[in-house]
């Protein structure tokens, strides 16, 4: 790992123990961006994640959208090597997400019912209950 690499994560951790608000958001966004630009795929996903959680817990669910499609496309595409913890932490971000798309106008009532099934083929998969991840 180098020093870049380690001082990301460090940041990651550091915005871990800011309340969820912009300024963590913010934060975050500055880390994925410099993560990008090292284009490691592991740190990527790793910055990606924590940014849906500070999209959605810091009440810019909007935003989370996109971001976790990356991380899905990510996990879809075998880009890394993922652990279970990683998959769990995708299903709850899922959730997460489908749980959102409600509160949203612009995304119809086809691309809602599309999110949930894709959900539920998942948790199904996985072998877990749709209540507990």
């Amino acid at each position: 790992m180098t020093n870049e690499q380690q001082e990301l994560r460090d940041t990651l951790v550091q915005a871990e123990r800011m309340p969820y608000g912009r300024a963590r958001s913010a934060l975050v966004e500055q880390t994925l961006t410099r993560a990008e630009a090292l284009s490691d795929p592991r740190l990527i996903f790793d910055v990606r994640t924590e940014l849906v959680e500070c999209f959605t817990m810091g009440a810019e669910q909007a935003k989370a959208f996109p971001v976790f499609a990356a991380c899905l496309a990510d996990y879809d595409a075998g880009r890394i090597s993922f652990s279970e913890r990683d998959a769990k932490t995708l299903r709850w971000q899922h959730q997460w997400v489908v749980s959102a798309m409600p509160k949203f106008p612009s995304i119809s009532r086809e691309q809602m019912v599309t999110a949930l099934a894709d959900l539920e083929h998942r948790f199904r998969i996985a072998g877990q209950s749709l209540r507990r991840p």
